[in-house]
């Protein structure tokens, strides 16, 4: 009897060991899916999260971007109207004192008799007192066949024939003509020619000019920029270029750049990126912007092509503006964004990654 009641107690045991491995392996599978629940859940909200950090600080940048162009654009119209403005006020102020030296009967007589030497004593007291009121730096009289009597400044330099299109414009049309225009000498200069008419005859042809550098600082002032002005080299004779270098306090070598002279700089510490971009000129150009960075220094660069009267395209102004503070601000608020949207990221994943670890557990 005990034999038998030991094994019917074995075989009572049998289904109740299968019950219980059954009600462990369905806990195992709660546990695990319980588990999974937490990253099933965490890594689509981290990657939606990361997308919409990213989204927003790229539309940041995109809408900083656009509101510096659209800065550029108007630093770049400013110069242009700046460029025209001074010229024209330049223009009239050069009309001005020529209207007044045309009408000098001692001058006309001195020019009507080629007396070099009179015009020279009775010009040269002039063209100091309006080159230090009014910048003006050339006062020529020239002959009725274009060749040179005088250049005040300069008078060992004469007797050479004038071929500027502001002259022959001013002798074809027998009115003043005026523009920026390429000396023979090297100078880039806002030209204006008068015809010395006396009783009926043009007796000769009056022209003064103000540096194109003068132009060139009076932008930097007004507008705050600095200004590189470069010409390609191949309507340049060299020897006259040397020569006339020569007589200045801060001179322009020849050899500075491979393809153009940098005729006027509103400032002598040229940056080694816009020194880079000279370099590499040719003699095509195109209006352009860039940023350029250098020594901790970033500035706006925008570049406008220019040509001389004939239409011919001679060169580009190099405009700087300095954003050194903008460009650190600017930096500081994409961190600042990009900062803000991890933070605000890093704390919702937080909050998710503590809930769901207790529905977790619930659930387990």
């Amino acid at each position: 009897m005990k034999a038998r009641s030991a094994v019917l107690c074995d075989q009572s045991m049998i289904p109740t060991n299968a019950a219980t491995d059954s009600q462990a392996a369905q806990a195992n599978d709660v546990r695990s899916v319980a588990a999974g629940v937490r990253w099933r859940v965490l890594l689509p909200l981290a990657a939606a999260l990361l997308l919409l950090v990213t989204t927003f600080v790229a539309i940041f940048v995109i809408d900083t971007r656009h509101r510096e162009s659209e800065d550029i654009a108007r630093t770049a119209a400013s110069v242009d109207a700046m460029f025209r403005e001074k010229s024209a006020e330049g223009v009239q102020v050069v009309r001005s004192i020529m209207e007044l030296v045309l009408q000098d009967r001692h001058l006309e007589a001195a020019l009507r008799a080629r007396d070099r030497q009179a015009l020279l004593d009775l010009s040269a007291p002039i063209l100091k007192e309006i080159k230090a009121k009014n910048r003006i730096t050339h006062f020529y009289y020239i002959l009725p066949d274009r060749s040179m009597l005088l250049r005040v400044a300069t008078p060992d330099k004469h007797g050479d024939r004038i071929d500027r299109f502001v002259l022959q414009e001013a002798q074809r049309t027998g009115k003043p003509f005026w523009g920026n225009e390429q000396g023979p000498l090297g100078s880039f200069t806002l030209r204006v020619a008068y015809p010395w008419i006396s009783n009926g005859e043009v007796i000769g042809y009056l022209e003064m000019g103000i540096e194109f550098e003068d132009i060139m600082q009076s932008i930097k002032n007004f507008l705050d920029v600095d200004v590189f002005v470069a010409a390609n080299k191949s309507f340049f004779n060299r020897a006259k270029w040397e020569e006339t270098q020569a007589k200045k306090a801060q001179p322009v070598p020849w050899d500075e750049f491979p393809g153009v002279l940098v005729l006027s700089r509103t400032t002598q510490e040229m940056p080694p990126p816009i020194a880079a971009h000279l370099a590499a000129l040719g003699e095509q150009h195109s209006k352009r912007t860039f940023e350029i960075a250098w020594n901790g220094q970033v500035a706006q660069t925008i570049v406008v092509p220019f040509a001389n009267l004939r239409d011919q395209e001679i060169g580009e102004l190099v405009v700087l503006r300095d954003i050194t503070a903008v460009a650190a601000e600017r930096r500081r608020a994409v961190i600042g964004v990009a900062a803000f949207g991890v933070a605000v990221g890093g704390g919702l994943m937080l909050f998710f990654y503590v809930l769901l670890g207790r529905v977790q557990r619930d659930v387990a």
